[in-house]
């Protein structure tokens, strides 16, 4: 399958005054059985959070902006920014390996963030799971021991191969994302907001 990355880009406006501003990475695939199948998911995944910025975010912006007594409110309003970006990070002849980043900026001051990888079959256009690449004890006993490293309670929430072919596991606590090789060794760590 061959990979196109285009962007979909969305304005929120009331008044002229630009209230959420959405910027979109979508993936189209080329050739290949499964490539209907990747493209609906990734599809699906920007229809949500279209509709979720359409229905839930700028009715409350709209609102807040609406009802300011301030006359000068249209010059200084902080506009939010939501962005979507993907990343293909490796790609063989079994596999396709992405990550995706959510941000959420307010005057370039970051108030959302999430990381999350997926790895697709070339064949089957489908997810695979972790337990493909590394057996579950082992995913358990790195967990326990990130737990213990971190001094914090860690879940595994995605995985994505790398260029040089390492398996790198995002995990997820309350406060904070980290980026782990299945080594062990924690690659970055970023704070949710």
């Amino acid at each position: 399958m061959e990979i196109k990355i285009t962007e979909i880009n969305r304005v929120f406006s009331e008044s002229g005054a630009v209230l959420l501003a959405a910027s979109l990475d979508s993936l189209a695939f080329e050739g290949g059985k499964g490539s209907g199948r990747a493209e609906k998911y990734y599809r699906e995944i920007n229809d949500r959070y279209l509709d979720s910025l359409e229905k839930a975010v700028f009715p409350r912006l709209q609102g807040a902006y609406i009802s300011s007594p301030d006359p000068k409110v249209r010059f200084k309003y902080k506009r939010i920014d939501f962005s979507h970006r993907i990343t293909v990070q490796n790609k063989t002849a079994k596999y396709i390996s992405v990550t995706r980043t959510v941000t959420m900026k307010k005057r370039g001051r970051e108030i959302a963030y999430r990381l999350s990888g997926d790895v697709i079959s070339q064949k089957s256009g489908r997810l695979l799971p972790v337990n493909l690449f590394i057996s579950r004890i082992r995913l358990f006993r790195l967990g326990r021991r990130l737990k213990k490293t971190l001094g914090e309670r860690v879940k595994l929430s995605s995985f994505y191969i790398n260029s040089e072919v390492q398996i790198v596991l995002i995990y997820s606590s309350e406060k904070n994302v980290y980026e782990c090789r299945v080594c062990g060794e924690v690659l970055t760590k970023r704070r949710k907001q």
